[in-house]
């Protein structure tokens, strides 16, 4: 069974995500998330989630996040049973994304959730959007612990 890593970008002074649209020449075509198998390493174990979804991020669309990423939702896909880790990366403010791989996807755009529900399966949506406000609920908290200077 494969093990699949998504790449969600979030801008959340926006609520926008980053989307590529794969090309009828790949064996999905239409909207999607960056993102890709997770690879073997060279000692024989596969890359962790955060790290293939980085990787497929940048290959995909040029774009390298400079914090951590964190896995927010999972599921298994419905029609080909591959394993699914949506792994959440907080950018600041929308930043422009090229289309690097020509040959596998035809174009890279923000769209926010409200738009994003429509193009995919219902319940996807309401996971992404659980594990992003946990995501920043947990930012938050994070920024209010700061020491005063």
């Amino acid at each position: 069974m494969s093990e699949v890593a998504l790449a969600i970008v979030h801008d959340s002074n926006t609520d926008k995500v980053l989307l590529i649209k794969r090309s009828r020449a790949t064996n999905f075509s239409g909207w999607a998330f960056p993102g890709g198998k997770l690879e073997k390493l060279p000692d024989h174990r596969r890359e962790s989630a955060v790290d293939a979804a980085r990787r497929e991020l940048v290959e995909e669309t040029g774009l390298c996040p400079q914090q951590d990423g964190h896995v927010i939702f999972r599921r298994r896909h419905p029609a080909t049973g591959a394993n699914i880790r949506y792994v959440y990366f907080a950018t600041d403010g929308v930043v422009k994304a090229d289309n690097i791989e020509a040959d596998k996807s035809d174009d890279c755009v923000w769209v926010s959730l409200d738009n994003v529900e429509r193009l995919f399966t219902h319940g996807l949506v309401e996971g992404l959007r659980k594990g992003i406000r946990k995501q920043l609920a947990k930012q938050q908290s994070t920024y209010s612990r700061a020491p005063a200077s």
